[in-house]
């Protein structure tokens, strides 16, 4: 969503990256999911102009939750490794995968 928000603004990663100080590189991993602090994704928001709930693919403040957000700062303590198995169970859960499909698809 933060790629398709940024590109809309008309904006490059490149210069969304020298808005934050940051190297392009570290927006491109964000766009993948691969690299992300919301303190961040919070600046990010503020320099695209646009609500976090919005970047982060939510359609209201409603489904943005408080459980949501504290969800997000506990990622953010995680190692890169645990926030990967963490993401791959998510986009699992987010396909269907029950129990068994998610030991054998996500995990392995």
């Amino acid at each position: 969503m933060i790629r398709k928000i940024r590109k809309t603004k008309g904006m490059s990663q490149t210069d969304l990256a020298k808005l934050l100080g940051i190297n392009y590189q570290t927006i491109l991993n964000i766009e993948k999911g691969q690299n992300f602090k919301l303190q961040l994704l919070e600046e990010i928001s503020a320099h695209l102009e646009c609500p976090l709930n919005e970047l982060l693919g939510f359609t209201s403040n409603n489904d943005l939750s408080p459980i949501t957000l504290t969800t997000s700062r506990r990622m953010n303590k995680l190692s890169s490794g645990y926030q990967k198995v963490v993401l791959q169970i998510v986009k699992g859960l987010e396909r269907g995968l029950d129990d068994e499909t998610i030991d054998q698809d996500v995990l392995s």
